[in-house]
C-alpha cells in the first residue's frame, strides 16, 4: 500500500511540474508577445511622428532625399507602360538601386497614387518587421527575452533607422532582409535562409556581402573551429537547401540587370563609383565610420563594442567559435568594400546604416559577456547587481537615442522642405513652360522626371550608362555638349555644387540660397560646365572671400582659372578680389574677360562700375551700371549706383528721379 501511495505521489508531483511548466511557458510566450508589440509599436510611433512633424513645420509632405522619386519613376511606368523604364515605355535601363522595392512600389500603385503615402508605408512596414525579427535572432542568439527586448527597443528608438524608414528609400527593408536571413540562419532553417539572402541582393547589391559573410562564417566554423552546428550542415547536405535558392535569385538578378542594361550590377552602382572616384578615404573613417559610429546616440555603445573586439580576438586564437564573429565580419567586410570602391556614405550617413543592427549586437554580447565574467570571479551571488547594471546602462543608451529624436525630426523637415524648394518646384516649372517633347538634362533625376513628364537625360548614369564612363574626362563639358546635341536636350538642370554651369544666364531659379539649383536653356554655342577639381577651387575662394582672406582667396582661384581659362564666374570671383585688393587695374582686366564670355552677366557689368567709379572714371561707371539694370531690370543695386552718378557727380537730379522711381517699385 506504501509503495502504491509513493508511486501515486509521484504521478501527481509530475503532473504539477508539467502543469506548472506549461502555466509558466504560457506567461513567457505572453511576455515574449507583449515585448514584440511593445517595441513594433514605438519603431511605429517615432516614424509616424517624424511624418506629422515634417507635415506640422512645413505644411506639405516630401522626401529628404531625390533618389525616391527614382524608385516610383520606375513604378509608376511599370504600371502605366509595362516597361522597366524611366520614361513612358522608351527609356528602358537598370537605373533602380533597388529592384524589388521597385516592384513592391509598383504593386501597391495600383492601390495608392499618392508617392508619399506608398513609400512611408513601405518604409515603415519593413522598419516594423526589422525591430520583431531583430527581437526574434537575439531571443535566438541570447536564449533570453529580456536581452531580446532591450536590442529590439534600442532598433525601435533608433534615430538614424526612424529618419530613414520615411526617406522613401529601401534601406529598411534591405536591413529586414539582413536580419531575417541570419535568424534563419542561425535558427537552421536553411531554405529560408537561402531564400532570404538571394532576396536582400534583389533589394541592394550589397547583399553578395551577406551571402559571402555567411559562406566564410560556414567555412572557419568548419575549417578553424570545427563546430557542430556546420558538421551537421554538411553531413546532412544543408548546403543544398541553403545555396540552391540563393544560387537562382542571384543569377536572375545578374541577368535582369544585364539584359537591361549590358551590366550584371544596376547602373547606379557603376555611376557612383564613377562620379565619387576619388573621394579622401581618411576623411570618410574619421568622419563617416569613426566619428558616426562614436558620437550621439552611440556614445556609450562604441566602448562595450571596443571590449567585444579585444573578446573576439581572445577566442580566435583559443578556437573558440563566438557568435559574434559573424556580425562583426560583416560590419569589417562592409566598411572595407566601401572605403575600397566608394569611400563615401551620402546625406545621414545611409550607406552605412545597414551595419547598426550588428554594431549594436557585437556590443552588447560583449557586455553581457562581462557581466557573466563579473558573475564568475565574485565570491557571493552578484547577479541583481549585475542585471541592474545592465538594464541602467541599457537605459542610458535608450535616453541618449529618445534625446536625438526630436534634433532628426527637424532634420526631416529641413531636407523635405529643400527638395521641395528646389526639385519639385523645378519639375513644376518645367511641367508649365516647356513642350511636353522637350527633352530635359540633369543630374538629380528623380523628382524632376516623376512631376514634369518629360523625357530625362542623366548627366551622371543612373538611367543613360553611355556616360559613366566618361565622368571623369577632362573635357566632360565638351563630351557633354555633343551628347545634348545628339539626344535633342531643349534645357538642362544643374545644381552649381555638381556641376557648375557657367557663361550663361539660367531662366529659372526656385530658391536664390545655397545650394543653388538653376536651369538652363540648351545653347550648345554657349554651353560650359566648368571641371570638378576647378569648381571645388571656386568653392574654396568663396569661403576665404567671406572671411576677408582675400590673399588665400587668390591662390585657389589662379589655380580654378589654369584648370578652365573660360569660367566667366572664375574671371568675376577674380575681379572682385583684386577690388578687395584695391588692385582696380587687374580687377579691370578679369571683369571685362568675363563679361566677354558672358555678356549678360549683370553682376559682372556692376562690379566693373564699381571699379570704374573707384578709378573716377564715372561715365565708364554709368555706363556699366546702365548694362547691369538692362540685363536685370529688378537689379536694386544697378539702381543705387545710376542715382549716385547722377546725384553727386553729374548733378542730373531730374534724370536721378527716373531712376528713384523705378527703385521705388522694386522696395
Amino acid at each position: 500500500m506504501k509503495t502504491k501511495k509513493i508511486k501515486k505521489d509521484k504521478k501527481q508531483h509530475k503532473f504539477v511540474n508539467k502543469k506548472t511548466l506549461l502555466f509558466q511557458n504560457l506567461a513567457n510566450k505572453k511576455l515574449e508577445l507583449i515585448f514584440y508589440l511593445v517595441s513594433i509599436l514605438i519603431a511605429l510611433g517615432i516614424s509616424i511622428y517624424y511624418v506629422f512633424h515634417q507635415h506640422s513645420q512645413n505644411g506639405f509632405l516630401s522626401f529628404p532625399l531625390d533618389d525616391p522619386w527614382i524608385h516610383l519613376q520606375f513604378a509608376k511606368n511599370l504600371v502605366e507602360y509595362g516597361a522597366y523604364s524611366y520614361f513612358k515605355d522608351e527609356v528602358i535601363t537598370s537605373g533602380s538601386t533597388s529592384p524589388l522595392y521597385t516592384f513592391l512600389s509598383a504593386i501597391l500603385y495600383f492601390i495608392i497614387k499618392n508617392e508619399f503615402i506608398l513609400s512611408y508605408l513601405i518604409g515603415i512596414l519593413f522598419f516594423a518587421l526589422m525591430t520583431y525579427f531583430f527581437f526574434k535572432l537575439n531571443k535566438v542568439e541570447f536564449k533570453s527575452i529580456y536581452s531580446a527586448f532591450v536590442l529590439s527597443l534600442l532598433i525601435a528608438t533608433q534615430p538614424k533607422l526612424g529618419l530613414i524608414s520615411v526617406s522613401g528609400m529601401e534601406t529598411t527593408m534591405f536591413i529586414f532582409f539582413l536580419m531575417a536571413s541570419i535568424y534563419f540562419y542561425r535558427s537552421k532553417n536553411f531554405i529560408m535562409a537561402g531564400i532570404f539572402s538571394g532576396l536582400s541582393l534583389w533589394t541592394r547589391p550589397e547583399g553578395l556581402i551577406l551571402i559571402s559573410i555567411l559562406v566564410f562564417d560556414m567555412i572557419i566554423q568548419k575549417v578553424y573551429f570545427k563546430t557542430n552546428f556546420v558538421e551537421k550542415f554538411f553531413s546532412e547536405r544543408k548546403y543544398i537547401q541553403f545555396f540552391l535558392p540563393i544560387l537562382v535569385l542571384t543569377i536572375s538578378y545578374f541577368i535582369f540587370n544585364y539584359i537591361l542594361s549590358g551590366h550584371i550590377l544596376p547602373n547606379t552602382y557603376k555611376a557612383k563609383l564613377a562620379y565619387y572616384f576619388g573621394s579622401d578615404r581618411n576623411n570618410f573613417l574619421n568622419r563617416d565610420v569613426i566619428e558616426y559610429f562614436s558620437s550621439n546616440e552611440f556614445i556609450f555603445i562604441w566602448l562595450i563594442f571596443i571590449l567585444n573586439l579585444i573578446l573576439i580576438v581572445r577566442d580566435i586564437f583559443k578556437k573558440q567559435y563566438n557568435n559574434s564573429i559573424l556580425y562583426l565580419s560583416f560590419i569589417v567586410v562592409f566598411i572595407l568594400v566601401y572605403y575600397i570602391q566608394l569611400p563615401f556614405t551620402h546625406r545621414f550617413g545611409r550607406y552605412l546604416m545597414p551595419i547598426i543592427p550588428f554594431y549594436l549586437f557585437v556590443a552588447f554580447d560583449g557586455f553581457q559577456r562581462l557581466l557573466i565574467y563579473l558573475q564568475a570571479k565574485s565570491k557571493s551571488d552578484q547577479r541583481k547587481a549585475l542585471n541592474i547594471i545592465y538594464f541602467v546602462f541599457a537605459g542610458f543608451a535608450l535616453g541618449l537615442s529618445l534625446n536625438q529624436i526630436p534634433k532628426n525630426a527637424d532634420e526631416i523637415a529641413f531636407t523635405g522642405k529643400y527638395h521641395y524648394d528646389r526639385h519639385i518646384k523645378i519639375a513644376e516649372w518645367l511641367k508649365q513652360n516647356t513642350k511636353e517633347n522637350d527633352v530635359i538634362a540633369t543630374h538629380d533625376i528623380g523628382a524632376l522626371a516623376f512631376y514634369s513628364n518629360r523625357k530625362i537625360i542623366d548627366m551622371v548614369g543612373l538611367v543613360n550608362p553611355e556616360v559613366i564612363e566618361h565622368l571623369n574626362d577632362k573635357n566632360f563639358s565638351d563630351y557633354l555638349k555633343n551628347y545634348f546635341i545628339r539626344n535633342n536636350v531643349s534645357y538642362f538642370v544643374t545644381m552649381r555644387n555638381w556641376f557648375e554651369a557657367v557663361n550663361q544666364r539660367p531662366v529659372f531659379i526656385p530658391i536664390n540660397e545655397f545650394e543653388f539649383m538653376e536651369v538652363f536653356k540648351f545653347e550648345p554655342e554657349r554651353f560650359h560646365i566648368m571641371p570638378k577639381e576647378a569648381s571645388f577651387y571656386n568653392q574654396r575662394a568663396l569661403f576665404f572671400i567671406q572671411n576677408e582672406n582675400y590673399r588665400a582667396a587668390l591662390d585657389f582661384l589662379i589655380r580654378s582659372l589654369r584648370i578652365d581659362s573660360n569660367s566667366s564666374r572664375t574671371l568675376f570671383l577674380l575681379g572682385n578680389v583684386y577690388d578687395f585688393l584695391k588692385d582696380y587695374d587687374n580687377a579691370e582686366i578679369y571683369l571685362k574677360r568675363a563679361i566677354e564670355l558672358f555678356p549678360e552677366y549683370f553682376e559682372a557689368h556692376y562690379e566693373l562700375a564699381r571699379v570704374y567709379f573707384l578709378k573716377q572714371q564715372y561715365q565708364l561707371a554709368k555706363e556699366s551700371a546702365l548694362k547691369s539694370i538692362e540685363y536685370n531690370p529688378d537689379f536694386k543695386e544697378g539702381y543705387q549706383l545710376v542715382i549716385s552718378i547722377l546725384e553727386n557727380v553729374e548733378k542730373n537730379f531730374d534724370e536721378a528721379k527716373k531712376y528713384r522711381e523705378k527703385l521705388a517699385e522694386l522696395q
